[in-house]
């Protein structure tokens, strides 16, 4: 059959030629390879994540009508075993103690305890403040550790408010105050407001910190290394394919097509060549740079019924919408204006290059479907589970796409080669 000697014609040029094998393997993960390496990975392999050295002065002292001292509470809370991989906690005496060891960098951030720190738990009138010094270097540590502490501290504040309003309602109604009083509601309070926080025990104030877990981490590593490599696939597609509609422009300049055409062969055998050698030309690519990415970089793509069926929609349209572009081209002079161009210009706003990005505005989101590139994409994305929703819809725009974009390509080819 003349369309199929046609189509091994051209796939046999495009393999001999070291550019399109570049551009069609070596280019896709040489760019998801340098991606790889600048995110440390996308595998969901240990999260290393590095303690914090914080300094500990605690100068609180212990009221008679308080049972436990809050700044010997807050102590136990940072060197407590579920902080220990975050913090790594040492005690020092005073705080210039503390300040002379940040300046000697053997602690990163320091929290000061008042003296006053239980009495001014129960006391009316009475204020204090927890201090934190840090190093202006170390940029995280202090809210790190402020969000530790903002939790206890917002406690013992509910606390004392509860304790006033019940002594006031008390006096109120002329009864006698115990001066323990206070204390006691102040600790019930405080047990009852941490007992409503999760992960806490109840007996005593303390912080639920949620670290994010390796697996958690490994997820979504795995969700953006999808989304890279599909979008790296994508692009490297429609580059072949416009690459591989491209030979009607060169066999027209080189006067082969011409000579061709005198042989009893139709314009249309011809052109259906052209498309059959690149759909599998694309094919090949797909499939291939999906078994490589799976093996060096850990690639899971998910159902092998939905990937399979976005792969194929995806090979139709870059395969028909390569002859659409190819066929306003007069000259292999114009060729690189599409091919540089115009896909670069195509993929950028389809979001190809932008995959790693987490919480883009929607209306970009939008904007990427007004292009082939961008459905092609969110077919990918709902079938690695990146997005919600089923893949009908985007399979269907992109075999349509790929269909009106072919037919009108052919139509152009045809007349002008009439």
């Amino acid at each position: 059959m003349k369309a199929l000697d046609i189509a091994f014609k051209d796939m046999l040029r495009s393999w001999r030629s070291a550019f399109t094998v570049v551009m069609m393997f070596v280019a896709p993960l040489l760019i998801t390879g340098l991606i790889y390496l600048a995110f440390g990975g996308f595998g969901g392999g240990e999260v290393n994540i590095a303690q914090i050295d914080v300094g500990l002065v605690n100068q609180d002292t212990a009221v008679s009508q308080v049972p436990v001292s809050m700044g010997n509470e807050l102590a136990k809370i940072l060197t407590a075993d579920s902080l220990k991989n975050l913090l790594a906690v040492t005690k020092y005496p005073n705080e210039t103690d503390a300040r002379q060891a940040i300046l000697d960098k053997k602690i990163s951030v320091a929290l000061i305890i008042p003296s006053d720190f239980t009495s001014a738990v129960i006391q009316e009138n009475a204020n204090t403040a927890l201090t934190i010094i840090h190093d202006p270097a170390s940029t995280l540590a202090a809210p790190i550790l402020q969000s530790i502490v903002e939790p206890f501290v917002n406690s013992l504040n509910g606390s004392k408010i509860a304790a006033q309003v019940v002594v006031a309602q008390l006096e109120k109604d002329g009864l006698a105050v115990d001066v323990s009083l206070p204390g006691q509601i102040a600790l019930s309070y405080g047990s009852w407001s941490m007992a409503n926080i999760p992960g806490a025990n109840g007996a005593l104030p303390s912080v639920d910190l949620q670290i994010p877990t390796a697996s958690t981490q490994g997820s979504n590593k795995q969700a953006m290394a999808g989304g890279v490599v599909a979008g790296m696939i994508i692009y490297f597609a429609f580059y072949t394919g416009a690459l591989n509609a491209q030979s009607i422009i060169r066999e027209q300049d080189d006067q082969t097509l011409a000579r061709l055409a005198v042989t009893p062969t139709s314009p249309a055998t011809i052109l259906t060549g052209k498309v059959i050698g690149s759909v599998i030309l694309i094919f090949i690519q797909v499939v291939v740079l999906m078994l490589l990415s799976s093996l060096f970089f850990g690639i899971n793509w998910g159902d092998p019924m939905k990937m399979g069926a976005v792969s194929m929609a995806m090979v139709f349209l870059a395969s028909g919408f390569g002859i659409f572009l190819m066929s306003f081209i007069k000259n292999m002079r114009q060729t690189g204006i599409v091919l540089g161009g115009v896909l670069t210009v195509l993929g950028m706003l389809g979001g190809l290059f932008t995959t790693g990005f987490q919480n883009l505005p929607k209306a970009f989101a939008v904007a990427t479907l007004f292009t082939p590139h961008g459905w092609a994409l969110r077919a990918y994305k709902l079938a690695l589970g990146i997005l919600s929703g089923g893949i009908l819809i985007p399979v269907l725009v992109m075999t349509a796409i790929g269909a009106v974009s072919m037919i009108v390509g052919v139509l152009l080819f045809r007349r002008r080669f009439a």
